[in-house]
């Protein structure tokens, strides 16, 4: 979960794939329910890396709250400042540029307390089965993060 509405996001040396999807994705999240804004390495709540995390890691991406990152509060409403969202570039190498938008949304989604949706009728990037998943923000999302904020 983020600390509060302003969520900076810092492109960490990222390709330009990813910069593009992130920023797709942050778009999707208009300023009436999340303003989010570009940081720096000094201030951020969530960095964004990618790179070649190795083929023994099955993940395409995926968020975590690393051991330097600033926490507080517990389950279920535990806060991250300083999340990490990682991009493993090999396993999307034959990714197009909606499965990598679904893929920055989905994990975006996730540094804002959404979860994962496994309505099969749902066309929200946070349905778990990547199959058939969409590109965007549902109404539903939306107001799930307007709850938490």
């Amino acid at each position: 979960m983020a600390n509060n509405r302003t969520h900076r996001v810092w492109l960490h040396n990222t390709t330009s794939p990813i910069d593009n999807a992130i920023t797709w994705a942050m778009n999707d999240m208009d300023s009436t329910v999340m303003f989010l804004v570009s940081g720096d390495s000094d201030r951020f709540d969530v960095k964004v890396v990618d790179g070649d995390f190795g083929a023994e890691i099955f993940l395409v991406a995926w968020t975590s709250c690393p051991a330097e990152a600033q926490v507080s509060g517990s389950h279920p409403n535990k806060v991250c400042k300083g999340q990490k969202i990682h991009f493993n570039l090999p396993h999307m190498s034959s990714y197009t540029l909606a499965e990598r938008r679904s893929a920055a949304c989905h994990e975006l989604g996730h540094t804002v307390a959404l979860d994962h949706v496994w309505n099969t009728e749902s066309q929200s990037c946070m349905r778990g089965n990547v199959i058939d998943r969409g590109t965007t923000y549902t109404g539903h999302d939306k107001s799930k993060i307007d709850e938490n904020y």
